[in-house]
């Protein structure tokens, strides 16, 4: 199974520490947070349409009408990742930021935002089961699901690991 290429991300040496209540990020800190978060999404997408492709066990003949509802989800599911990532660096740039820490009216938003941004991926993923289920059939629309609940953790895990957390 192909998923198993992705287990090496979690385990990556160079990742900062974090959780420490005295973080304070550096220019070229964050600058290396922003080139990690695009590493990961780079390296993803090279290999997760041959692995999802592996995983889901398509029929030949229905390879076609999967790809073109997946390549959907996708354009939609980057959108969303953005608003994900965007909100998870004014996170981390508020966070480090002692000169002017979070307010708590700026914590409320954010976690506003973050919440909002879950409710849509949840919507997204409901919306495109129905068209997978509707092109390819339940069986295959549930694997893909499950298969890219996989990749999204594996994303999340590893963004987590760079990002301070709330001391």
């Amino acid at each position: 199974m192909r998923l198993a290429v992705f287990g090496g991300l979690l385990a990556t040496p160079a990742l900062p520490q974090v959780g420490l209540p005295d973080l304070q990020l550096s220019e070229v800190e964050a600058k290396n947070i922003n080139a990690y978060a695009g590493m990961i999404r780079a390296d993803l997408r090279k290999d997760k349409r041959a692995a999802i492709g592996d995983s889901v066990g398509l029929d030949p003949a229905l390879k076609d009408k999967f790809w073109a509802v997946y390549d959907r989800y996708e354009k939609d599911y980057k959108a969303l990742w953005d608003v994900r990532l965007a909100n998870t660096k004014k996170y981390a740039e508020k966070y480090s930021d002692s000169k002017q820490p979070m307010s708590e009216a700026a914590a409320d938003a954010l976690a506003r935002e973050f919440l909002k941004n879950e409710t849509r991926m949840s919507e997204l993923r409901s919306k495109y089961y129905a068209e997978f289920k509707a092109a390819v059939g339940p069986r295959v629309a549930v694997r893909f699901l499950h298969v890219e609940g996989v990749f999204d953790r594996i994303v999340e895990l590893q963004m987590l690991a760079i990002v301070p957390m709330v001391p």
